[in-house]
This record gives C-alpha cells, sequence and structure tokens, in this order.
C-alpha cells in the first residue's frame, strides 16, 4: 500500500508565521507593507515581467519617503518566499544553467506566465513575452490608477470597452453585471495576450453561454468592437502599453520635403509649386 503521506506538504498557518515574524523584523508600518503587496501585484498584473531595480524607480517616484532601498530590498527577500499571483526570480530559479543575478536583477513574473503552454516553436511563453518588451518604455500610471491593478475585476475602462460592454448588453442579452465582469474576463485575455477569435467565441459560449456566432452580423459586429477594445488595451507584452500607443510611438516619423522635391501628393511638381505654396 502507497504510503499517503509521502509527501510532505507545508503547515501555511506556521509558514505564515514565521514569514510575519520575518517581516516584522525589518520593521515597517502595516500600512508601508501593505503598500508595498500592491506594488508588487499591480505591476505583475500590468507589465507580468518587471526587475526589482525597476519597480523600486517605480514606487521610489510615486512614494519617495515609503521605503529606503535598503528596507525595499529586505521586504522583497522575503516576498519571494510568499505564495502570491506572482513569483521574484533570478536566472538561476528560471533556468538550470542561469547565472548567479544581483537581487535587484531578480524579476517580479505573473504566475500566469508560467502556466501558458510553449509557442509553436518549443519556446517557453515567458522568453515570448521578454522578447516582445525589448526596447519598450513602461507606461507607468498615476499611483491610484497603478495600485488599482492589484483590486479584484479592475480594468480601464476606455470608450472602446464600453461600447463592446453595450453590445453584450443589447444585442446578446448579458445582464449588467454579467457583462461587466465578462469584460474583466476580456480584458485579462487581452493583457496577456490570449486574443485568438475562435478562442474567445468558445471562451464566451463556455463561461457565460453567449452564442457569437448566431449571425454573420453578430460575428461581425462583435470583432469589430472586440479588436478596437484590443487595440486600446493594456498589454503586458508591450510593458502596459496599448498597441494604439505602441505604433504611435514607433511609426516612422515623415520625412522632410525640400521646396524643391517632388510634392508627396504625386502631383508631379515640385513641392514648392503644389502643396507647399
Amino acid at each position: 500500500m502507497a504510503d499517503e503521506n509521502i509527501y510532505d506538504f507545508p503547515d501555511e498557518k506556521e509558514e505564515r508565521i514565521e514569514l510575519d515574524k520575518r517581516y516584522c523584523a525589518i520593521p515597517l508600518k502595516d500600512t508601508t507593507s501593505q503598500t508595498l503587496r500592491k506594488y508588487f501585484a499591480s505591476a505583475a498584473q500590468l507589465y507580468g515581467i518587471i526587475k526589482l531595480q525597476k519597480l523600486y524607480e517605480i514606487i521610489f517616484s510615486q512614494c519617495p519617503n515609503l521605503v529606503t532601498r535598503e528596507e525595499f530590498l529586505k521586504f522583497a527577500e522575503i516576498a519571494k518566499d510568499e505564495i502570491e499571483g506572482y513569483g521574484i526570480l533570478g536566472e538561476k530559479d528560471i533556468y538550470i544553467d542561469g547565472r548567479d543575478t544581483p537581487f535587484m536583477e531578480y524579476e517580479v513574473i505573473d504566475s500566469m506566465i508560467f502556466l501558458r503552454d510553449d509557442d509553436e516553436d518549443g519556446r517557453p511563453y515567458y522568453e515570448t513575452v521578454k522578447q516582445r518588451q525589448e526596447g519598450k518604455p513602461f507606461y507607468i500610471p498615476k499611483k491610484n490608477v497603478f495600485l488599482q491593478y492589484n483590486d479584484f475585476g479592475f480594468y480601464e475602462h476606455t470608450e472602446q470597452s464600453e461600447k463592446l460592454k453595450a453590445l453584450l448588453i443589447n444585442r446578446f442579452g448579458m445582464a449588467l453585471p454579467d457583462a461587466e465582469e465578462a469584460m474583466w474576463d476580456l480584458s485579462g485575455l487581452v493583457n496577456t495576450d490570449m486574443q485568438d477569435f475562435n478562442d474567445i467565441t468558445a471562451f464566451m459560449k463556455e463561461a457565460y453561454d453567449v452564442e457569437i456566432n448566431k449571425s454573420l452580423k453578430d460575428v461581425q459586429d462583435f470583432l469589430l468592437l472586440f479588436t478596437n477594445f484590443s487595440n486600446n488595451s493594456r498589454m503586458q507584452c508591450n510593458r502596459g502599453h496599448t498597441p494604439m500607443e505602441i505604433r504611435k510611438m514607433f511609426a516612422p516619423k515623415p520625412k522632410k520635403v525640400g521646396r524643391n522635391d517632388p510634392c508627396p501628393c504625386g502631383s508631379g511638381k515640385k513641392y514648392k509649386h503644389c502643396c507647399g505654396r
């Protein structure tokens, strides 16, 4: 007979007591610890991956008197042993042959990133997010908005999200509370780049018994509004920016037209004799 006690599960209550003792030894005010926890959770939700150094810079810019760098490091050292919706990991925690990294280069990582399937080429989703984030600046909302990403059910309401929610209510007969909950779910799927249309329609059917594919018009209208909603939603692979913000940010700058150059309107005239007059 198999030993039913072969796995030594940790005692969560004892672990909590031990963690609280370690936090008290820093020491920090309860309100300070609560604020730091919110920052860590919010950053993981908004960015997916962020180094401790960058998170500290954000916290310091918004709350310069909250903690010293030393207190932040001590808090993070304990927080990495917490069981939360994120992990605080260095390269050695992620890769077998990972290098030693300074603690401030450890990353706060949304746990969902490690639960995603590998890409078609076998690349872990973590690496895909890292590659897509490269070269993009962080979107940093004001403190009151930033910390709301820690709140269950929060997403940034936009003109596009309200139009999609109205379609769910008026076309597909969803009650307001259900439509609001569905918008939070859809925002989460978009935020983590899970936007395949067939998967979205299947999710709406399974989670809310909403049939998007009843008619061609339903599909077209939902797809149009969902696409607009997606293009204006915060995404982890964009370090919190929306696709529209990224497009504007990295759009090629228009070439300056000289007065004797051909007019860009295509008239065949010199610019000074056409649109440049």
